[in-house]
């Protein structure tokens, strides 16, 4: 089971991936009540399952949502990660983790913060966002906020990582899709006899009108298909063509990517660094936790089927 540190990015791509698919099924209403777990003989209710989904899922999406299986899948590893979560809260009640009222004042502004809303939306967004800041501080408390790479490790990180290190430079780019791979071939060949600019071939075989705009963009994080024929362009320089997704391109660099300084290099890697530190602390932890956490399932009382991993 992923680790807790993991969540955030796993509650994204399930999040895309349900749609609006909800958090019940047809059966649900036949399987409510009782708990879902007990967590060394304390039960956890199906009620604070559902209010846990409600709180990822709770939104209007037209992603294609899953069904049957795949469905149930996605939610019992949300619910593996709801347990997970429980554990930590019940040791951060254990050592006292408190969290203010301003704090949760502070972790709740957002881009529109005079939204109107409920007294209950309000008072289950409080909530949620008390449940993640006792989290977030039980584990800067435990995992290790203050953990340091030392000069050999961060020397001998950045001789074996320098290649994706390097991967993070930043280019300016201009993108044209062309219908075939001939046609593209024909634009790129026309373009470096200098006989028909890059806009002009944009506006001229463009087939979206927003084609031809500049992107910043780091190499690093782009798509291999893409990353690999841009490799070693400077400015001004076109790709051969590029198929990516069923659709053939041409890129044109506007400004080429700078050599990465070293300082630059080592900075990256001491932030790396620390991040697998703090993730293998998380880990650990967790799983300290789990060892000493006495949990039993009950699959019964769930509102979908429960699929172990």
């Amino acid at each position: 089971m992923k680790a807790l540190l993991q969540n955030s990015v796993l509650m994204a791509l399930l999040v895309a991936a349900l749609g609006a698919a909800g958090c019940g099924n047809d059966e649900g209403g036949t399987r409510r009540g009782g708990a879902v777990a007990t967590l060394d003989g304390d039960p956890v209710a199906v009620a604070e399952l559902e209010r846990y989904l409600d709180a990822i899922l709770s939104f209007e999406d037209d992603t294609e949502p899953l069904e049957g299986t795949e469905l149930d899948r996605v939610k019992s590893r949300l619910f593996d990660a709801f347990l997970e979560e429980e554990i930590l809260l019940r040791e951060a009640v254990r050592r006292g983790v408190e969290i203010a009222d301003a704090e949760i004042d502070a972790y709740l502004v957002g881009p529109d913060p005079d939204e109107a809303q409920s007294a209950a939306d309000t008072e289950r967004a409080r909530e949620t966002a008390r449940r993640n800041l006792t989290i977030q501080k039980l584990r800067g408390a435990v995992v290790g906020v203050d953990a340091e790479a030392g000069p050999e490790e961060v020397e001998a990180y950045l001789e074996e990582h320098r290649e994706s290190l390097e991967a993070d430079q930043h280019i300016v780019l201009r993108s044209l899709m062309v219908g075939t791979q001939a046609n593209a071939k024909r634009v790129r060949r026309e373009i470096l006899r200098g006989e028909m600019a890059f806009t002009e071939a944009v506006e001229v075989f463009g087939l979206t009108p927003d084609q031809g705009q500049p992107m910043e963009v780091s190499l690093g994080d782009l798509p291999q298909e893409i990353r690999d024929p841009l490799a070693g362009l400077g400015s001004g320089e076109i790709s051969e063509p590029v198929e990516f997704q069923g659709n053939v391109y041409l890129f044109l660099v506007d400004v080429g990517p700078a050599k990465v300084r070293e300082e630059r290099l080592r900075a990256l890697a001491v932030s790396e660094l620390l991040r697998l530190k703090s993730q293998e602390a998380s880990d650990s932890f967790m799983s300290s936790l789990r060892a000493q956490t006495v949990v039993e399932i009950h699959p019964e009382n769930l509102p979908f089927d429960y699929l172990p991993e």
